[in-house]
């Protein structure tokens, strides 16, 4: 597990507008790729493949300049050994991270949140073979925009502040599943609506954006999932890339239609049953000045490593220590986090919860092996 920055408790900004604590806002957008290395693809960075040991740095929209970090979902493609992506700000030194991990032929999604570096720039490295089991080779990446976080002089007012929550199961389209959506099994080119404000402790008001981890379950063919808000076009991007036969999990920040609280989920080719739970949320500008907590980008760092202890058992479960670790004070409300799954003995899911026993939820799907 790698922290990649955390959120302040209880702390925001005065009612006169005065910061009175660091970090900043998330400012939702509906998702852009900025970067595409595969050959003709027509976005920037087209032609740069990535060998094992190389880097391709990606430069940001002027309209995020002076963030503090930005979120992104990077696919890793045209994959050619097992390795691994860390993703970093631009001007410095990979750290000792992945950002995703792959596998030959594998296409594979993962949301990021990395700090802005260098000349409005982040960095991808393409890991080289490793005593971890990686045996390198070239990879292609692509890279969608999903939102910013401002920095701590533009930190005024109630919006972008986020709200954790115990992860709850807000859609499931499997039949007989008895959640929202049950037999919605999405076809090819359809698209599934999700009611998000009102559902798994969102309120019913007051709500920019949510944070959601989606999961794709019993698809007849590979393909990949948009997910964008309720009332938009599906832009050109992708939140979940999988193979057919896969079991495919990401998490997504989307904003929601401001008029029903609902985002959409477009699913590209064949048929797919989609499983949706819910994390927090993001105020919009109605939200109370200090109603939630602000974002605090930091150096990703590895906090803990199951591979030279011992693993988690089925059922089991791996207490993490998170204050204290990478400059992540006391009283901190929650944290991002990057969770690897390895060396796995059967397939299965982890679920990443503030307490034990663990809620109906998700956050990593795994198949022997992957």
């Amino acid at each position: 597990a790698m922290i990649v920055g955390f959120l302040p408790l209880g702390l925001g900004v005065t009612a006169a507008g005065a910061a009175t604590a660091t970090g900043g806002q998330y400012v939702p957008i509906t998702p852009v790729r900025i970067a595409d290395t595969r050959t003709g693809s027509t976005f920037p960075n087209a032609g740069q493949t990535m060998q094992a040991g190389g880097s391709v740095t990606v430069a940001l929209p002027s309209s995020v300049a002076g963030a503090s970090a930005v979120a992104l979902n990077v696919t890793a493609t045209n994959t050619t050994g097992s390795g691994f992506f860390t993703v970093y700000p631009a001007g410095g030194t990979p750290p000792l991270a992945s950002s995703l991990n792959f596998s030959p032929g594998a296409n594979v999604p993962n949301f990021v949140i990395v700090p802005v570096g260098a000349s409005n720039s982040i960095t991808i490295y393409n890991g080289p073979p490793g005593g971890d089991g990686s045996t390198g080779g070239a990879a292609d990446a692509v890279v969608d925009l999903q939102g910013s976080f401002n920095t701590v002089a533009n930190t005024s007012g109630g919006a972008g502040h986020f709200n954790p929550l115990t992860p709850a199961r807000i859609t499931d389209t499997r039949a007989g599943s008895g959640q929202t959506n049950a037999g919605s099994t999405l076809t090819a080119g359809g698209t599934l609506t999700v009611q998000a404000t009102g559902k798994g402790g969102v309120p019913a008001t007051g709500v920019s954006a949510v944070e959601v981890n989606v999961t794709e379950a019993a698809n007849t063919a590979g393909g990949f999932l948009t997910v964008f808000p309720q009332g938009n076009t599906a832009p050109t991007v992708s939140n979940l890339n999988f193979v057919s036969g896969q079991i495919i999990a990401n998490r997504v920040i989307v904003p929601v239609n401001p008029a029903n609280g609902q985002f959409s989920i477009f699913n590209h080719a064949g048929n797919t049953d989609v499983v949706v739970d819910v994390d927090g949320y993001f105020t919009d500008s109605t939200g109370a000045s200090g109603a939630g907590s602000l974002f605090n980008p930091v150096t990703v760092a590895r906090v803990i490593d199951t591979r030279s202890s011992s693993p988690i058992g089925p059922n089991g479960n791996l207490n993490v220590p998170i204050t204290g670790h990478n400059n992540v004070p006391a009283g901190a409300s929650a944290a991002v986090l990057n969770v690897t799954e390895a060396s796995n003995t059967a397939g299965g899911f982890l679920t990443v919860s503030p307490t034990t026993p663990a809620p109906l939820a998700s956050d990593v799907n795994f198949v022997p092996g992957v």
